[in-house]
């Protein structure tokens, strides 16, 4: 029976390329990637192009003459391309190299004759001269490896190379000899998804065709990081990277007909952005080899499953889907997790102190469901710089923050968390925003908090900070571009030194026990643009100061118990509304 290989193109036609057994049994020469035979018979005409599609050929001639060139070419997928037959020049396209030369024409012209069963088949001699080229494997173009002598089999002319050159040439030899090669089925694969989307996606997928290679695609990029193909020390290329994010119209349909068990070398699946809905497949979680997974910003619904099996992840974005369920405690066997954001989804249960990964420098669960107390590991994730848990059911206290030294944002907001603000928040030296609004939190507001002078928000909004004061510590935090302390029982008076940080556009002190007057220290506060103080115990007059804030655009003053009328400089701020 024909033995089938990859398929040759002639003139734009494609067939399979066969390799026809005899009684004798079949004699083969491979020139790169080309495999020939011949026939005695001067007789057999050629069928009809339609018929090439569909049936077994084999390539015929009298003889191949000189093979002159091997050039490399961009074209990863397998297959040859001949074009041009007879005395005319001709190329043979394979994998990553070109042939040029001339075909010494015969009875039968090139690769158009059906093959018999029972045909004596004659080796071909072939004189060649192959020039070394850059590829996907090897070094750019340096010289030329033999030069045309009297013919003789390839097999006899390797042995004038070298070994890593015989590697090269065998490398190129690849795509042609085996069939169905890794590259082809994930092509298949990925069309075969691209097939099962709605009609009015993504431009981004129109590259994505039979007639070009996966690694050519938009969105696709390959790698020869691979499996080990046929031939010693070389590899097969295989697709590396999948990423269609926010290109275009969006991606509309699911990812059940992407069959990723034919990428086992993924390393990066960016799909964020689309109208991907129904579950990820579970296969998606047996990526071993994969880095970047994302697919944020989708209709993507069921739940992350117990086991992960993704030892190398980085990054695992699925934030703005619809997954439920629970965070698997098995997510600290992502040893090498730095970007972990789940929210905005409809995950519940507890955060599992594996969570506390050594590695994670953007944890963001908010907008979720979740419950129970923050654990403790995640108050020594040394390397945490973002952290956002809010808008979740959270309780207990928060943890002391013992390791986190690079953070800089922290946001536990919409939460139920009770008891006092650690002291040793002030050991975040690189804090810039801090948001522990919406909380139960009692107490005072810790003077350390003094000590994180990086931060520009402060938001402390909605506690029950009935136990003190505004900290006059709050002077040092000369990069204060907001402050909203609005609806926490704060008392005691506003400090004069709060005019020291001109920075400040936003202050809200509004619906707590302040008392006293209004420092005329305020007129300093020359970026201002929002002044709550409403719904306090104020008293005395409103500093005529106040005027001098030209972009002042919001002025709160109701429910005190100020005095006097308001000074005509209050007209000069020609941006209040």
């Amino acid at each position: 029976m024909p033995r089938a290989f990859p398929s040759l193109c002639l003139s734009g036609v494609a067939a399979p390329l066969s390799l026809v057994r005899s009684d004798d049994g079949p004699q083969r020469t491979t020139i790169a990637s080309i495999t020939t035979v011949t026939t005695p018979s001067p007789h057999l005409r050629a069928p009809p192009p339609s018929t090439l599609i569909a049936k077994p050929w084999c390539l015929r001639s009298g003889s191949v003459g000189l093979v002159h060139d091997l050039t490399p070419l961009d074209c990863l997928r397998g297959g040859l391309r001949i074009e041009g037959c007879g005395q005319s020049p001709f190329s043979a396209a394979a994998q990553c190299a070109r042939l040029q030369g001339l075909m010494n024409p015969g009875p039968a012209n090139l690769a158009s004759v059906k093959c018999q069963k029972k045909e004596l088949l004659k080796k071909v001699d072939v004189d060649i001269q192959i020039f070394l080229g850059s590829n996907y494997l090897v070094r750019p173009l340096l010289r030329k490896g033999l030069r045309p002598a009297r013919p003789q089999t390839i097999q006899q002319r390797l042995s004038s190379f070298s070994m890593r050159e015989k590697k090269t040439i065998r490398s190129l030899m690849r795509a042609s000899v085996e069939q169905n090669s890794p590259l082809d089925r994930q092509a298949e694969a990925l069309l075969k998804w691209k097939s099962g989307l709605l009609e009015g996606g993504s431009s981004c997928l129109d590259s994505w065709t039979k007639e070009t290679s996966p690694c050519n695609w938009t969105g696709v990029d390959c790698s020869t990081t691979g499996p080990r193909g046929r031939y010693q020390g070389d590899r097969v290329p295989v697709v590396s990277n999948i990423s269609v994010s926010m290109c275009g119209s969006p991606l509309n349909g699911t990812l059940d007909r992407l069959h990723f068990a034919e990428f086992p070398h993924l390393l990066y699946l960016d799909l964020r952005g689309n109208s991907l809905s129904g579950t990820i497949p579970s296969s998606t979680w047996s990526l071993s080899e994969l880095v970047f997974l994302d697919l944020s910003y989708n209709g993507l619904n069921g739940s992350i499953p117990p086991s992960i099996g993704l030892p190398h992840l980085a990054h695992l974005g699925l934030s703005n889907n619809a997954i439920s369920g629970r965070i698997p405690s098995n997510i600290g066997a992502l040893a090498k997790l730095e970007y972990l954001d789940l929210s905005f989804n409809h995950l519940d249960g507890s955060i599992p102190p594996s969570i506390g990964l050594p590695h994670l420098a953007y944890l963001d669960l908010s907008h979720n469901s979740l419950s129970g107390s923050i654990p403790s590991s995640i108050g020594g994730l040394a390397e945490l710089v973002y952290l956002d848990l809010s808008d979740n059911d959270l309780s207990g206290s928060i943890p002391r923050f013992i390791g986190l030294r690079h953070l800089v944002h922290l946001d536990l907001m919409g939460n139920a968390i009770s008891g006092r603000i650690p002291s040793n928040i002030g050991a975040l030296a690189k804090l810039e925003y801090l948001d522990l609004s919406f909380n139960l939190l009692d107490g005072s507001i810790p003077p350390s908090i003094g000590n994180c002078t990086k931060l520009t928000s402060i938001t402390l909004s909605y506690n029950l900070f009935s136990e003190g004061p505004i900290p006059p510590s709050l002077i040092n935090l000369k990069n204060l571009e907001l402050i909203d302390i609005s609806n926490s029982q704060i008392n005691g008076s506003i400090p004069r030194s709060i005019g020291n940080l001109t920075s400040l556009q936003y202050l809200d002190l509004s619906h707590n026990q302040i008392n006293g007057s209004i420092p005329s220290t305020l007129s300093k506060l020359i970026s201002l643009t929002i002044l709550a103080l409403q719904s306090n115990q104020l008293n005395g007059i409103l500093p005529p100061g106040l005027g001098s804030l030209v972009l002042l655009s919001r002025l709160h003053l109701s429910g005190n118990q100020l005095s006097g009328g308001i000074p005509p400089e209050i007209g000069h701020c020609h941006s209040l509304l």
